[in-house]
């Protein structure tokens, strides 16, 4: 198999690296909370949604609510994650060293949840005198 010179390239590479892909979005799904999970990370992340930025992740958890930012059909999201020095420093003469695994590790998800709305009403005056509500009591 012959090797990829790109790859060598990269093997001291310290510096950032996009990540991207356009998903799709049902209504349904976009109506709720919206959460992007990027699972692994190393070292910091940069979230953008639809050309909007979601700030910088430097520690985990490496979640993003996304959800003022996705819309129905088709979302662009891109994430650049920058990497340590480890890669460079291992092509010059230094004390510092770190792991070379580094970028989006993952796995990356996004994770939806229905809008719920809860709907309280108040205790008539038997339930109150009594102590109890009906739906305190047990069966």
């Amino acid at each position: 198999m012959e090797s990829d010179s790109r790859l060598v390239v990269l093997a001291d590479y310290s510096g950032g690296m996009w990540y991207r892909k356009t998903m799709a979005l049902t209504r349904e799904q976009t109506q709720g909370r919206v959460m992007l999970d990027l699972g692994r990370v190393s070292a910091t992340a940069e979230v953008r949604i639809n050309d909007q930025s979601t700030g910088v992740k430097l520690t985990p958890p490496w979640t993003v609510d996304i959800s003022k930012l996705v819309k129905p059909g088709d979302n662009r999201i891109e994430i650049l994650v920058y990497k340590t020095l480890a890669n460079h420093y291992g092509t010059i003469p230094t004390r510092y060293r770190g792991s070379p695994e580094s970028g989006l590790l993952g796995p990356v998800r996004i994770q939806t949840s229905a809008l719920v709305t809860l709907v309280l009403r108040e205790e008539t005056k038997e339930e109150s005198s009594n102590g109890k509500s009906r739906h305190s009591q047990t069966q």
